[in-house]
């Protein structure tokens, strides 16, 4: 099982590589998806609980916010809903000090993708993804290792990228 687990966050990691060639929302959120699944199977396989739980929530966190744009009244409602979800998915499915890498991670991953400002999410994903990237190295989990690692570089060549944007429309 655990090697079976293993296979499936490999498999995470490619469909999350070919989210980044992906040319439409649709077919992002498809890749996604597939990665989502992946990964929920990764650590249902492996015994990591609360990541299983957490990656469940957040399969239903990114459905609800592709909708949340088409309803208005949601705009508010569904960040501050999943955080909280979250939060309890995580406390339900504790299984050691390590828990609280992966909870608050993902809690605070919510509300940064929530507030919708591409900046503060590429900023927070400094913060969360080395917090899930020290949960994958304690329940070894090398998909997520290897996706965490990713997600860290894809946002620090992003940020420098926005800067040097930004600098140049100054000049």
């Amino acid at each position: 099982m655990e090697l079976l687990g293993q296979i499936f966050g490999l498999v995470g990691v490619f469909f999350t590589i070919l989210t980044y060639q992906m040319n439409s929302n649709k077919k992002i959120l498809l890749m996604q998806g597939g990665s989502s699944v992946c990964f929920c199977l990764n650590y249902l396989l492996i015994g990591a609980y609360p990541a299983f739980v957490l990656n469940v929530l957040a399969i239903l966190r990114n459905l609800a916010f592709y909708h949340k744009d088409k309803k208005p009244f949601l705009r508010r409602f569904v960040p501050i809903l999943f955080a909280v979800l979250m939060a309890i998915g995580g406390i339900l499915s504790w299984q050691g000090w390590y828990s609280i890498f992966a909870v608050l991670a993902l809690t605070l991953n919510t509300l940064a993708i929530g507030a919708g400002r591409p900046t503060l999410l590429r900023k927070s994903i400094l913060i969360t993804s080395p917090m899930v990237l020290i949960y994958n190295c304690i329940v070894f989990s090398i998909g997520g290792i290897i996706n965490e690692s990713m997600a860290i570089g894809s946002s620090i060549v992003g940020l420098i990228r926005y800067h040097a944007q930004k600098k140049q429309l100054e000049e």
